[in-house]
């Protein structure tokens, strides 16, 4: 095989629409697809028929996500859409309710008596092709909370992702 054979180039925008498919691959409940062209617009589609995922989607993704000069259009669809606004806590329990990469959505106080919300997802590796030149198969390998810190952008200020502890001898 040839090593120009492993070089393939996609655009930011595909490996972002890449990487929400990766973060909900294992949801039953939200289906990701690909990139499409609407117009001379591209589109990225999410779906969902649970109302209350729909909503925690429709509060955290932007509706245009831009690459320099280009913008990648995020619909966010469920059939009879009901519109509510549940707490940032419930939101996060909505989104990644059934996710299998999730262990579990908790609240804490910060040292300085504000209240954090965690979205702690299991340490599992997460895998998807992304043009890496550094890597002989073009992948990228990550953990879920670093996809959902670059995917994840609205009312996210008190929400922290991160990863339970996989050692728990670990602890401080």
């Amino acid at each position: 095989m040839n090593d120009q054979e492993n070089l393939k180039l996609s655009a930011p925008w595909e490996i972002y629409c890449r990487k929400v498919q990766a973060l909900f691959s294992k949801d039953p409940e939200i289906a990701v697809s690909g990139i499409t062209q609407r117009g001379g617009t591209r589109v990225m589609t999410i779906e969902t028929y649970n109302a209350f995922k729909y909503n925690a989607l429709k509060q955290v993704f932007p509706t245009v996500k831009c690459f320099g000069y280009t913008g990648l259009q995020i619909d966010i669809r469920m059939p009879n859409e009901d519109e509510f606004k549940p707490d940032l806590q419930d939101l996060m329990k909505d989104l990644f309710d059934g996710n299998e990469a999730v262990d579990k959505v908790c609240v804490s106080l910060d040292p300085f008596g504000n209240e954090q919300i965690y979205v702690m997802f299991k340490p599992e590796v997460i895998q998807f092709f992304n043009d890496n030149i550094r890597d002989y198969n073009g992948i990228c390998t990550t953990v879920a909370e670093n996809l959902a810190r670059d995917v994840l952008e609205k009312d996210a200020e008190r929400v922290n992702f991160c990863t339970t502890r996989l050692y728990p001898e670990l602890q401080c």
